[in-house]
Order: C-alpha cells, then structure tokens, then sequence
C-alpha cells in the first residue's frame, strides 16, 4: 500500500476580500472541521467565507441593501448580515444593521423591498424561522426584518432571538411600498 503525503497548503486557497483582510476562500475534501478550526486558529483567518445573496436599491437612490451569506462550514445552518450602504456619498459607507441568527435554507428565498419614500426597509422570505408564520404577504413570503432608516429602528421577528421588537403585517399595512 502506498501513502501518500499531501501539503496542506495545496488544500486551502486565500485571497483579499475588500477591506483586505485574509479570509478562508474553501477547503477541500479530506480536511476534517476538526483540523479546519486548528487550522485557523492557526493562521489568525477568523473570517468566514462571504457572498451576495440579494441587494436592493432604494427607490430615491440614497440607499443600498445587502443581503451577505456567511459560510457556516459544516452546511446545517444558515447565517448572514444585512448592511446598509449610504449612496449619497463620494465614498460608499456601508454600516452592518444585523447579523442573524441560525436560519433555514435554501438560500436565495429572500427579498428586500422599500417604501416608496426610501424610509423603510423589509426583510421577506419563504424559509426563514419567525415567530408567527400565518403573519405573511399574499405571496406566502414571511416577514423577516423591518428597518426604519430615519429613527434606525429595527424590528426583526425570528424566533430564534428575543432581542428585538416584533411586527405584524397591521404595522406595515399603512407604508407605501415600491414594486420590485
């Protein structure tokens, strides 16, 4: 029988994400999570993997939503952050507003849409894990995250946290909203 070793760094790939911070792109098959986590405690690489799932201008143009999956890793749970991202500016400044907890996949399932001002921001989906599921658009879309761009308020109803206030289609019954 022959063995064969191979280099671990033929296994990992790293590339500039865009503050320029080194960041795990993938491993390949026969690397464990076991010797991923060492392996990045190891190399200092504490970020995970990022793509774009859905972003959406707000109807003024002042505005950009962003929806960014994180790489879980292991494939049972989903997580991501939804930024903010101020177009009004030479320079765009993009501000997280919220970072989930576990959700369900698959990805892709979700939108933004905006109020026709460009005050509100909602977060609706097919899989997403809320707390009242019977409280959903004509579309079976569930409602997620509501943001208030001018008194940064945000709502979110997942139930895997308390840590934010509740809302119901009666809270958002009476906003204007853009067609997407």
């Amino acid at each position: 029988m022959n063995l064969v070793r191979e280099n671990w760094a033929s296994r990992i790939e790293m590339i500039d994400d865009m503050d320029g911070d080194k960041m795990l792109v993938r491993f390949l098959r026969g690397i464990s999570l076991a010797c991923l986590v060492i392996l990045l405690a190891h190399t200092g690489c504490e970020k995970t993997v990022t793509s774009f799932t859905t972003k959406c201008d707000s109807p003024d143009g002042r505005h950009r939503a962003l929806l960014i999956e994180k790489d879980d890793f292991g494939g049972i749970d989903r997580n991501f952050d939804v930024f903010l991202e101020d177009l009004t500016s030479t320079s765009t400044k993009r501000r997280l507003l919220f970072t989930s907890p576990d959700e369900g996949k698959p990805i892709g399932t979700e939108r933004f849409i905006w109020s026709i001002d460009g005050r509100f921001l909602l977060l609706v989906g097919m899989k997403f894990i809320v707390v009242a599921r019977g409280d959903s658009l004509d579309s079976g879309e569930l409602l997620y995250l509501l943001y208030d761009i001018e008194s940064a308020n945000l709502r979110c109803n997942a139930s895997q946290t308390d840590k934010y206030e509740r809302f119901t289609l009666k809270d958002i019954s009476k906003i204007r909203w853009a067609k997407n």
